[in-house]
Parts: structure tokens; sequence; C-alpha cells
């Protein structure tokens, strides 16, 4: 869980079940670096060949960041808003970090964007 401020106030997000799966990709990725770090080098390689094309695609697919998100950092989430004994909450299926001031920038044109086109009608 993690609480969202919006600028309009602050929101509890909530993950399915399937961000889940992806912290345990995450996880797999924490195991296959200890392995390098502990120098079992012969294990890590056969693991990480195997894995790395398809964490690749996962990664890509899912949109997931290497790196965690951290207070204060930009981030990109889609999801459904709902209530939860009088509650508002995100239930997010799209949670993923914003890496450059760009994207960023990019985001808040294509929000005004359905803002004026889709939301307003």
């Amino acid at each position: 869980m993690l609480t969202v401020d919006d600028c309009t106030g602050e929101i509890l997000c909530r993950h399915n079940h399937h961000c889940e799966k992806n912290l345990r990709v995450n996880n797999e990725i924490e195991e296959l670096q200890d392995m390098v770090a502990a120098k079992n080098f012969q294990e890590a390689t056969e693991c990480g060949a195997a894995m790395e094309s398809i964490l690749e695609v996962v990664f890509k697919k899912n949109k997931i960041s290497m790196n965690p998100l951290e207070q204060g950092d930009c981030a990109h989430l889609q999801g459904f808003i709902g209530d939860f004994f009088g509650t508002r909450e995100i239930w997010a299926f799209k949670l993923h970090k914003v890496s450059s001031k760009a994207d960023e920038v990019d985001r808040v044109f294509e929000v005004s964007a359905l803002y004026s086109s889709v939301y307003s009608q």
C-alpha cells in the first residue's frame, strides 16, 4: 500500500495480485544479485542467462521499474478509484516511476488534453 498525493490531497493506493506477481519477479532479481555478490558466478550465470531475456520482456510489458519508489518520486499510476468503508482508494493495475522530467511534462499535457476532450463531456 502507498499513499499517493496528486496535489488535490492524499489517497490510499492498493495494488492488485498482478502487481504482487511482479514483486515476486523483483525478489528473484535480488536473489540473483545475492548470488553474484557471494561470488557464486557459475550458478548465477546459469540462472541469469535464462532469466535475463524473460525479465526484459516482463519489465517492458508491465512497465516495472528496477528502482523502488521513494518519497517525493513522481510516478505514473493507472487504476480504479473506489470507496472502501468511506475512504477513497485507488486500486492500481499499473504503477511505474517516471524516469525523466520530459516524461513528467508530457504526462501533464496528456492529462490536460484528456480533461478538455473527454472528462468535460
